[in-house]
């Protein structure tokens, strides 16, 4: 999640952790059938998952995530816009699969792409 010591800060925990939630909805609606969905810090979240995945369904995952999350955040008129830089990887199924390694790299895509975020001017980031 993006801005959330902003939002702590400005508005308090209270809306931090109604944002947290939103963020939560839009992570579970986004989820596909026999996906795991983990929140795994304080304004981090990974969704994981087995299957057939491609590289090319990563433009259209998070085309989707950031659509729902639009969706559910819109509606409440909040004074914040609850936003997520996200990061995804693909990886081949095997006996040497190391889910942290996997973990680390989706982790590693998204700062790549909340620093273009930032170089780029948004707000909150």
């Amino acid at each position: 999640m993006d801005g959330l010591k902003q939002i702590n800060d400005i508005y308090g925990h209270a809306e931090g952790d109604a944002a947290i939630m939103i963020l939560s909805r839009a992570v579970k609606e986004s989820a596909h059938p026999g996906e795991i969905c983990v929140r795994a810090g304080g304004d981090e979240f990974f969704i994981a998952g087995v299957g057939r995945y491609t590289e090319k369904d990563i433009d259209k995952r998070i085309t989707a995530f950031n659509k729902t999350l639009e969706e559910i955040s819109g509606p409440l008129d909040k004074p914040y816009v609850v936003k997520a830089s996200m990061g995804c990887c693909v990886d081949v199924l095997s006996g040497d699969l190391n889910l942290d390694n996997v973990f680390s790299r989706a982790d590693n895509e998204m700062y790549k792409i909340k620093m273009l975020a930032h170089k780029a001017g948004r707000e909150g980031e």
